[in-house]
């Protein structure tokens, strides 16, 4: 049997077609593409039936009702399924969308908590929220946050990390952060911080732009010294490992010395501001296990950092970021074989702890 154009599943499976439930069941039956349809209708119809019950605003009514009234009734002729299923999901969407007092998820916990648009929410922890569509919003502890709607977020108190798209907004008090795309954060009450990307921040003392490493007041007033200037240890490690290698064999002679390199690489983005100057709020360390001997630790010297440059460097995939150093033989408290990890924990990776890859070494006379 030749297969049919068009095809009414709708009126067969609602019973409206009962004059032509014959021919349209022997056309269901030998025409594999019209089986597959209906099957789809079906699946259709069975969504539909699991919905509970929505009453829809008189809004919703009156534009049925106007579309209903310049259009005639529908003839037993075919109409395909593919339209009926479309007129199906155009009301559907219609009745969840537009029924009165339905509310609008803005975000999701981690645990598929939905918060909804003009809802408070306050967490006593660090929090991590995904936005529908947006990206990710990182709440410091104590920190209370609204959304007045899908894509604006009042800061009432606390501190937000986001890493969201063109068109998020931040509002604190009389002062606004505008995305340009970007990884930033906005703290209650002080300062504005981009770890990548450029924000606007409109505020009572005018308008400023940031871009990456840079920091302002909420006036707004630009910070001296940028992202080196906060405070970002409550933000947990983005995904962060290191590797160590060394340029040289098996052993090491007293009296000598060896140059390491160790490689960071992330699975996010993020800013290390920098490990000559600032290495106050970097810790790099050789973990050093002798055979049968305690363990100890070689603290690296900034003197001693080869690279890189003094300013910050980013992080993050496809661009890790290296530095090598050299450690005297003098710094090894006895002689033998050893395993050597390095450790690290930093202001830029918001603390915790790294270790890297285990390097054998024998020190000698």
């Amino acid at each position: 049997m030749n297969c049919h154009p068009e095809f009414d599943g709708y009126g067969f499976l609602k019973g409206e077609n009962s004059d032509g439930a014959d021919v349209t069941y022997s056309q269901i039956k030998g025409c594999d593409s019209c089986s597959a349809e209906m099957e789809q209708t079906r699946g259709l119809l069975a969504q539909l039936d699991s919905l509970p019950e929505i009453t829809p605003s008189p809004a919703v009514w009156n534009h049925l009702q106007m579309a209903s009234s310049g259009t005639p009734r529908r003839s037993r002729g075919w109409v395909p399924s593919s339209m009926a299923a479309a007129l199906l999901l155009a009301v559907l969407v219609g009745l969840l969308f537009l029924a009165p007092g339905r509310k609008q998820i803005a975000a999701m916990t981690a645990g598929k908590t939905p918060l909804y648009i003009e809802e408070n929410f306050s967490t006593p922890e660090v929090m991590e929220l995904t936005l529908p569509g947006s990206g990710t919003l990182l709440l410091r502890e104590n920190t209370e946050i609204r959304f007045t709607g899908p894509r604006t977020l009042v800061l009432n108190r606390g501190e937000v990390l986001a890493e969201v798209g063109k068109g998020f907004e931040i509002q604190h008090r009389n002062t606004r952060v505008i995305v340009e795309g970007t990884r930033f954060g906005v703290k209650a009450g002080e300062a504005v911080y981009v770890l990548e990307g450029e924000v606007r921040v409109v505020g009572a003392g005018g308008e400023i732009e940031l871009n990456s490493g840079e920091a302002a007041t909420l006036l707004p007033g630009r910070i001296s010294g940028g992202v080196a200037q906060i405070d970002l240890g409550w933000i947990p490690l983005p995904g962060l490992a290191i590797t160590l290698e060394k340029d040289a064999g098996a052993g090491l002679r007293r009296g000598e010395e060896i140059t390491w390199t160790v490689s960071f690489s992330s699975s996010r983005p993020f800013l290390m501001d920098g490990m000559k100057n600032l290495l106050h709020n970097h810790y790099l360390f050789l973990h050093v296990e002798p055979v049968g001997r305690k363990p100890y630790l070689i603290p690296i010297d900034p003197e001693n950092i080869l690279t890189p440059d003094e300013g910050p460097f980013w992080i993050g995939p496809g661009w890790d970021a290296v530095l090598t150093f050299r450690v005297h033989s003098r710094k090894f408290q006895m002689d033998g074989r050893c395993t050597i990890f390095a450790s690290y924990s930093g202001k830029g990776t918001g603390g915790g702890q790294v270790t890297s890859n285990p390097v054998e070494l024998e020190v000698r006379k």
